[in-house]
């Protein structure tokens, strides 16, 4: 019944130059969507720690010697390795988790509009145009 395959719809050759720039865009495509939420939280998580609860950053996180200089500085990267942070939750928590998933949610709508014409750029025909599919599923999942 099956002894013969039919040919492919495609009639596209690969080359190596091709196939490196589809493995390229891929890894691309998929990395910045998985890592760019998580610095966004870090960075968000940093800031919003200073806004909402200074107090706090100020008595657990940061050095007795010299205090008074890096509250007045309000660096980062105490807080995000601050380990008293590992069990508060607070207004600062929150707001950071809130605003990477919809980082997230950004990110793989933008991942997504990528692969729906694989090789080409989005902005040389926008893909709400042709694939009115993806654009209704990608509003529907946004509402």
């Amino acid at each position: 019944f099956m002894s013969r395959v039919p040919s492919k719809n495609e009639s596209f050759r690969y080359s190596w130059r091709g196939s490196r720039r589809i493995y390229f865009n891929g890894l691309l495509r998929a990395f910045l969507p998985a890592v760019v939420p998580h610095f966004l939280y870090l960075i968000a998580l940093g800031e919003l720690m200073w806004k909402f609860d200074p107090q706090f950053v100020a008595e657990k996180c940061l050095l007795s010697s010299n205090n008074s200089e890096q509250v007045a500085r309000r660096p980062l990267s105490p807080v995000i390795r601050c380990e008293a942070l590992r069990n508060y939750r607070g207004d600062a928590t929150e707001s950071a988790s809130v605003i990477m998933l919809a980082s997230l949610i950004l990110c793989t709508c933008v991942a997504s509009a990528s692969f729906v014409f694989r090789t080409e750029l989005i902005r040389s025909e926008p893909p709400w145009k042709r694939n009115r599919m993806w654009f209704g599923s990608l509003i529907s999942s946004l509402i």
